[in-house]
C-alpha cells in the first residue's frame, strides 16, 4: 500500500480558504503526531478540528464511521475536509483507490447542511471511467469548488509532477462553481487567493474561472476539462471545417496480440513491429525497426492508415504519421493507435489530418489520467473532435505542400550544382557551367521575391478591373492626378467587391436590403456611397455571418469586418467627399494626405487578395455535348492589368453558360454569371474592350453603364434594363 504523509500546514491553509469565515474539520487517517496538530480541536472555540480515523473504519465500517462523525469536532464544523493517503489497501481487493472509497463512505453518512471536501486523484474526477463513482461521492450534492494543485502542497515527499484535486460539494446548487489550477512552481497562496475573487465576482482569473451552470459528473470536473477557454479553442477549429468525432469518421484499428512476444531478430514469416518511437516528425521511421513479430499476431497495417503514439509526456504534442506502401508490411504494437482512414479518404485530407493531430489544439482535447505519463486510449481518441476540411482549405493545403516540394527540389538542385562544380576535374568547364546554370536559379529567386511586392501581385494576379486601376495609380504617383487615381482605384475596388457580394447573394437566394436604395436613386446614378453601403450591410448583418460559410466568395462578406480595413475605407471615403466639396490642401498637406491615402489603399488591396482565388473570365465560345452532358467553353482569364490574355479551354457541367459574358469561378469550380451587374464590351468612347458596371437610368430604353478601367459611359438598350429589373436594381414601371 502506498501511504503518503499529510502536510499539516498545507491542509490548514487550504481548509481556511474553503471554509471562509466558518469552522472546519479535517478528517484523516494519518497520526496526529505526523500532522503536528495534536490537541487541536479540544477547545470548542477553535475554528480547526482534526479527527483521526483508522483506514478500516474509513474503508468499510459504516456503523463505526457514523458514530465517529457524531464527534463534536464534526458537528460544529461547517466544512468537513477528508485528506487520506492514496494507493491500494492490502486485503481489500478493489479497483478503487483508498481516497475514492473513503470519500464515498464519508459522504454517505455525513449530515446534511455541511460542505464536504475530499482530496482525490485527477483520474478520480476525469469522468472517463470514474463517472459513476464520482456521482456516488457527490451523493446528491453539487460541485462548489475544484482545486487542482501539486500534491506536495498537501502531502510529504512526492514526485513534483504528482497532482491532487480537492473537490468541495454542497447540498444546494451554488450560484457558481469555482475551478482553480495551481501550476507546479507557482506561489500556491497567491493562486488560492484568487479563490475569493472568483467566489464573489465570477468570471476568470489568471489561474481559474467560475461557471454558473450545473455540472455533469459523467463528463468530468477537472478544471482543464471544463475551462471555457479550452472549449473555445477547440471550437475555433470549425474555421477549418465542420467538427466531427474522430470515432464517427474513422475506425480505430486493433493492434498486435499481447500474448505473442516480439523478437529482436526476425524468423521466417515475421514482419516488422511498429513501435511508438518509430513515429516522429510526421513520418514512420521504417529503417529504425528493431523488433519483429509473427505475421499472424495481429492485423497488418495498410497504406493510408494513420498511426498515433499512444503514450506521450503530459503537455507534449501528439506524434502521428501516415503509412505508405513503402513502409509495409508492418504490424502496430500496443504503444500505437491506428486510424483506418481507408482508401476513400483523399491523400491531401489524410496529410492534413496528420498535421492537425500534431497540433496544440488536438493535444488540448486530452486530459491525463495518470501523473507520470499520458496514455491515449482508443475510446478517448474516438471522442476527440477534428475538422472536416472544405475544398478551399484542401486546395490551399495542397498548394502549400506543392510549393514546399518545389522549394526543396530547387534547393537540392542548387546544392548539387555547387557540389558538382567544386568537385569537377575540369574546373574551367565547371566554372562556365556554374555561371550558365545559375541563371535559371537566379530567375526563380527573383520571381519569388517579386511575389512579396504588392505592386507586382496586384498588376499580375488581381482581377482586371482593380488591377488596371492600381496600375494607373502607380503610374501617376508623382503626377498632379495622383490623388484622383488613388481614389479611383478605391472606388473601383469597392464596386468590384460589392458586385461579388451581389452575385453571391443572388446565387444563394439572399436579398441585400441596400439594393432598394439603389433602385430609388438609379436615375441619378450609382455612387461610391452605394457600393460602400452594400459592403457595410453584408459585413454587419447577422444573416451573412450565419450563411457565409456556405456562400460562394464568402470572404467578401468579412471584408469590412476587419476594423483596420474599415477605418482605411472610411478615411478614403471622407477624403473623396472633402475633395468633391472643394476642401483642398496646400502643397505640404497635400503630400502628407497623398501618403496617407496610399497607405490606406494598400491596406484595402492587401485585404482584397482573396479575389485572386476567384478567376474572372470572359467566355468566348461554348459547345454543348448532349450525349456526354458537358459544355466545352473557350475563355480568357482576365487576370492582371491587361485584357489581352491567351485563350483557354475547359469543360463544365452547365449547359446555360452564355457566350460573350463575364463569369466568376468559385472554389468548387462553379461558374457564376456576373451579368447584369458587370458586362464586357468594346468601349464606344475609346474602342478598347472594357469591363463595365451599371451607372444610371436614362430612360426605359436606355441604361448607361460605366467602364471600370477608364470611366467612359456606354449606353445600353432595353435588354440590359430588363435584366437589371430582374435583380431588383431597376423598376421599369416608374420613370
Amino acid at each position: 500500500m502506498l501511504v503518503t504523509d499529510v502536510t499539516a500546514m498545507g491542509v490548514v491553509s487550504l481548509a481556511e480558504r474553503l471554509a471562509g469565515e466558518g469552522k472546519f474539520a479535517i478528517v484523516t487517517s494519518s497520526a496526529l503526531s505526523v500532522l503536528g496538530l495534536s490537541g487541536v480541536g479540544a477547545n470548542s472555540d477553535d475554528d480547526l478540528g482534526v479527527l483521526e480515523v483508522s483506514l478500516d473504519v474509513l474503508l468499510g465500517d459504516t456503523a463505526g464511521l457514523e458514530r465517529i462523525l457524531e464527534d463534536p469536532i464534526i458537528e460544529r464544523a461547517q466544512l468537513v475536509l477528508l485528506v487520506v493517503p492514496f494507493g491500494r489497501s492490502r486485503g481489500r481487493p478493489s479497483r478503487y483507490d483508498i481516497s475514492e472509497m473513503a470519500a464515498r463512505n464519508v459522504a454517505s453518512v455525513l449530515a446534511p447542511g455541511k460542505l464536504f471536501g475530499c482530496a482525490l486523484l485527477p483520474r478520480s474526477i476525469s469522468g472517463r471511467r470514474r463517472g459513476p463513482l464520482l456521482g456516488e461521492i457527490a451523493a446528491g450534492r453539487h460541485v462548489s469548488t475544484v482545486i487542482d494543485l501539486p500534491a506536495r502542497e498537501l502531502y510529504g515527499q512526492v514526485p513534483p509532477a504528482f497532482r491532487v484535486c480537492v473537490v468541495v460539494f454542497e447540498d444546494s446548487q451554488p450560484p457558481r462553481s469555482v475551478f482553480i489550477s495551481v501550476p507546479l512552481r507557482a506561489d500556491a497562496e497567491i493562486v488560492l487567493g484568487e479563490y475569493e475573487t472568483l467566489v464573489s465576482r465570477g468570471g476568470r482569473t489568471a489561474h481559474g474561472f467560475a461557471l454558473d451552470q450545473q455540472i455533469d459528473f459523467m463528463l468530468g470536473i477537472l478544471p482543464e476539462q471544463l475551462d471555457p477557454e479550452r472549449e473555445r479553442r477547440i471550437e475555433e477549429a470549425s474555421a477549418i471545417g465542420e467538427l466531427r468525432r474522430l470515432g464517427d469518421l474513422y475506425e480505430i484499428g486493433s493492434r498486435s496480440n499481447p500474448a505473442v512476444k516480439p523478437r529482436h531478430q526476425p524468423d521466417a514469416g515475421d514482419v516488422p513491429l511498429l513501435t511508438a518511437r518509430m513515429i516522429r516528425n510526421s513520418r514512420v521511421m521504417a529503417d529504425d525497426v528493431d523488433r519483429w513479430i509473427e505475421s499472424s499476431a495481429g492485423p497488418a497495417l495498410q497504406a493510408g492508415d494513420v498511426v498515433i503514439r499512444a503514450i506521450e509526456r503530459p503537455g507534449s504534442l501528439i506524434q502521428a504519421a501516415e503509412v505508405y506502401e513503402d513502409d509495409l508490411p508492418m504490424i502496430a504494437s500496443h504503444s500505437v493507435l491506428v486510424l483506418k482512414t481507408g482508401s476513400q479518404l483523399p491523400p491531401t485530407e489524410r496529410r492534413l489530418l496528420v498535421h492537425f493531430i500534431g497540433s496544440r489544439r488536438f493535444a488540448e482535447q486530452f486530459v491525463s489520467d495518470q501523473q507520470s505519463h499520458m496514455r491515449i486510449l482508443a475510446r478517448d481518441l474516438a471522442d476527440v473532435r477534428v475538422p472536416v476540411p472544405d475544398s478551399d482549405l484542401l486546395n490551399a493545403f495542397e498548394a502549400v505542400e506543392s510549393a514546399a516540394a518545389d522549394f526543396e527540389q530547387w534547393r537540392d538542385e542548387a546544392a548539387a550544382l555547387l557540389e558538382s562544380s567544386l568537385d569537377s576535374d575540369d574546373l574551367q568547364k565547371a566554372r562556365h557551367e556554374l555561371v550558365g546554370s545559375s541563371n535559371l536559379l537566379r530567375q526563380r529567386a527573383d520571381a519569388a521575391r517579386l511575389l512579396d511586392d504588392l505592386d507586382h501581385r496586384v498588376a499580375t494576379r488581381y482581377p482586371l478591373p482593380i488591377a488596371y486601376r492600381w496600375r494607373v495609380a502607380v503610374a501617376e504617383r508623382e503626377s498632379s492626378e495622383a490623388m484622383s487615381s488613388v481614389l479611383g482605384a478605391y472606388e473601383v475596388l469597392l464596386a468590384y467587391l460589392a458586385i461579388m457580394a451581389l452575385t453571391a447573394a443572388s446565387t444563394a437566394g439572399v436579398e441585400i436590403g441596400y439594393v432598394k436604395n439603389i433602385r430609388h436613386q438609379f436615375t441619378r446614378g450609382i455612387t461610391l456611397g452605394n457600393w460602400k453601403g452594400i459592403m457595410e450591410e453584408v459585413a454587419r448583418a447577422k444573416a451573412y455571418r450565419r450563411r457565409s460559410i456556405s456562400h460562394p466568395f464568402r470572404e467578401v462578406y468579412g471584408f469590412l469586418r476587419d476594423p483596420k480595413v474599415c477605418r482605411a475605407s472610411d478615411r478614403l471615403y471622407s477624403l473623396r467627399n472633402d475633395i468633391a466639396h472643394l476642401r483642398t490642401f496646400g502643397p505640404v498637406k497635400s503630400s502628407d494626405a497623398l501618403d496617407k491615402a496610399w497607405s490606406d489603399l494598400r491596406t484595402l488591396f492587401l485585404a482584397a487578395e482573396f479575389t485572386t482565388e476567384y478567376p474572372l473570365i470572359r467566355v468566348l465560345e461554348t459547345r454543348w455535348d448532349t450525349f456526354e452532358q458537358h459544355n466545352t467553353i473557350t475563355y480568357r482569364h482576365l487576370q492582371g492589368a491587361h485584357p489581352i490574355v491567351p485563350r483557354e479551354v475547359r469543360s463544365v457541367q452547365s449547359s446555360t453558360v452564355e457566350a460573350d459574358s463575364l463569369y466568376l469561378i468559385d472554389s468548387s469550380d462553379q461558374l457564376h454569371l456576373l451579368r447584369p451587374y458587370m458586362i464586357g464590351v468594346d468601349c464606344r468612347e475609346c474602342g478598347q474592350w472594357s469591363t463595365l458596371h451599371p451607372d444610371r437610368r436614362l430612360s426605359d430604353e436606355r441604361i448607361e453603364y460605366k467602364s471600370f478601367e477608364h470611366g467612359h459611359p456606354n449606353v445600353m438598350g432595353r435588354l440590359e434594363g430588363r435584366a437589371l429589373a430582374d435583380v431588383g436594381i431597376l423598376n421599369l414601371d416608374t420613370p
